[in-house]
């Protein structure tokens, strides 16, 4: 794609940029931490995936929950361009030419380096997303986009709930890490 923008003379133009005014929305600011939110849960959940991959249904349930992110995530996306923006790259520094470049676009590592110590960083995780839908509904007109957030924080509480059992299960087992 990008070799047949530059054959058209098309190699620098920009194609998508922020509305200008977008960054002192309170809306567009918030919607933009809780996609980076969202994309982090979910490289933390499909890490767990692959460090419980022994335990067939609490793997199922994370792959789960990492697609669930990654859904949203998406969606978010497209809620942003509908207002006029775009998710920003994870760790961008803008060089002197405009460009943006990200070395290390999601952290190299989670907390949790045993089954406990996980399932008790995801509640938390969790929790810190339903707020952040539950601020931004009170933001949103009502209308398809608010329709739409609805759904992502259903799910999200659903998620918690989910980490909450996986969690009390966890803790009844003597010994288990």
């Amino acid at each position: 794609m990008i070799a047949a923008m530059r054959a058209a003379g098309a190699g620098d133009t920009e194609i998508f940029k922020s509305r200008p005014g977008n960054d002192d929305r309170e809306d567009v600011r918030l919607i933009l931490e809780i996609a980076r939110l969202e994309n982090e849960l979910m490289h933390r959940y499909l890490k767990y995936v692959f460090l419980f991959s022994d335990h067939q249904d609490l793997g199922q349930r994370l792959f789960k929950n990492s697609i669930d992110h990654m859904r949203h995530w998406d969606k978010l996306s497209g809620i942003l361009v509908k207002l006029g923006d775009v998710v920003r790259i994870e760790n961008a520094v803008t060089d002197a030419a405009g460009v943006e470049r990200s070395r290390a676009p999601m952290p190299a590592d989670y907390p949790g380096t045993n089954r406990l110590t996980a399932l008790e960083g995801l509640v938390p995780a969790e929790e810190l997303l339903i707020a952040g839908y539950e601020h931004l509904l009170t933001l949103v007109p009502d209308g398809e986009i608010k329709d739409q957030l609805k759904l992502h924080l259903a799910s999200k509480r659903e998620h918690r709930y989910t980490q909450e059992k996986l969690l009390e299960n966890a803790r009844r087992i003597p010994g288990l890490e």
